[in-house]
């Protein structure tokens, strides 16, 4: 899998997701003891959800899931978030986001 084929386009990252994404780097930085100012998978996982409810708001109304991992070849946390509807995901399809682990930027993201 080439995150390459799936890189955040410019001009994706609004404002406002900038913004959320700075609210969750400070709330965390606060908790994190990392010296070199990485992230950890919990700060990956409340950046995607940042991420997902800007314009999607109602998104997570319905239950949700995330399933979270990293792969050391690109030094970032892969992030899978989907709806459920009590037995599998709704409609088979949830997007995944690709954050890195360096400083919490968003790589890419695709659904599937």
């Amino acid at each position: 899998m080439n995150i390459e084929d799936y890189k955040v386009p410019d001009g994706f990252i609004t404002r406002k997701m900038s913004s959320d994404i700075k609210k969750v780097m400070k709330e965390h930085q606060s908790k994190d003891n990392s010296e070199d100012g990485s992230i950890d998978k919990e700060t990956a996982v409340d950046i995607a959800i940042a991420i997902m409810k800007c314009g999607q708001e109602s998104y997570f109304e319905k239950p949700t899931f995330y399933c979270i991992s990293y792969r050391l070849d690109v030094d970032a946390y892969f992030v899978e978030i989907g709806q459920e509807n009590g037995i599998n995901v709704v409609g088979g399809l949830s997007t995944k986001l690709v954050i890195s682990k360096k400083d919490g930027t968003l790589l890419a993201i695709w659904t599937s």
